[in-house]
């Protein structure tokens, strides 16, 4: 079984949700006895409570994993592991293999890191249009960029995102989806916003994704769409995993002939745009 993952805006409420899990995990028999916080006061509750004996507990562990994400407990921070593809890229001749593997190394589902691995799959893309071997040599412009992003990735090491991504005392909660294309990619990051009464405005990142734009040319405008419909799913799934509703979410869009083509009827429109109209409507 995956990791289970929970938590509290205050010590006391972690340790009730503790004892619940304890007692429900029991009742299964399947006692819990490897256990992450970043609070070593709940570290110290769980080795007195568990029914295990010497449960493993980290709470300061700066390399720890946070359901295969890279999470320092003494900052509370999420990362996205590069160590290995950077040590990848920079262990020999730049190629099509080398290029592929250290992008197939980066685990990175909350695309902490996604602006720097869009670039290397545009660039790997670009390999298959020329029809390059697998260890043949890059174009000059090719290497050049392939070096850029190795340089990128290994500035990329240091760079990380505040876990927390809710306050305690929101009065109101919005989420921002910015959707935006080129000719060569299209995506769109998801941020949420928090007012309270006593606190200035709490901003925190919650997710990005981003796809490489299909070998056969597209216009912008249908490119913008496929944005639009990414953060469009991407809303649905940030507002099934919250516990408390969102006051609104806003989306953002830079193209009026696509936020024109999402408020229209979509039977106008041919079946690509269309059918893609009727999803983002029905989500």
């Amino acid at each position: 079984m995956d990791d289970v993952c929970f938590g509290e805006n205050t010590i006391e409420a972690a340790k009730h949700r503790i004892l619940r899990v304890f007692a429900m995990f029991e009742d299964g028999h399947m006692p819990l006895k490897k256990w992450s916080s970043n609070s070593q006061e709940i570290g110290d509750f769980i080795r007195g409570q568990s029914p295990v004996p010497d449960p493993i507990i980290t709470t300061n562990h700066a390399e720890a994993k946070f359901l295969g994400i890279p999470w320092n407990q003494g900052s509370d921070r999420l990362s996205a592991p590069v160590d290995k593809a950077w040590e990848t890229l920079t262990a020999g001749t730049p190629c099509k293999r080398r290029l592929l593997r250290s992008l197939a190394s980066i685990f990175d589902p909350l695309g902490i890191v996604a602006p720097l691995t869009m670039n290397a799959k545009i660039l790997l893309q670009s390999t298959w249009k020329t029809k390059l071997g697998w260890d043949s040599t890059l174009s000059e412009t090719q290497t050049t960029e392939f070096n850029v992003f190795a340089e990128t990735l290994k500035a990329a090491k240091d760079l990380s995102i505040p876990r927390l991504m809710l306050g305690s005392n929101e009065v109101s909660r919005t989420l921002h989806i910015f959707c935006d294309a080129s000719l060569k990619a299209y995506g769109c990051v998801a941020y949420l916003r928090e007012e309270s009464n006593n606190d200035e405005p709490y901003v925190s990142f919650v997710i990005a994704k981003a796809r490489v734009a299909p070998i056969k040319a597209m216009t912008i405008h249908r490119l913008e769409l496929l944005a639009a419909l990414i953060g469009a799913k991407i809303s649905k799934l940030i507002s099934s995993c919250l516990d408390h509703k969102l006051s609104r979410t806003q989306f953002y869009s830079d193209n009026s002939s696509v936020v024109g083509w999402i408020r229209s009827n979509p039977e106008k429109f041919k079946p690509f745009v269309a059918n893609r109209i009727r999803r983002i409507q029905t989500l």
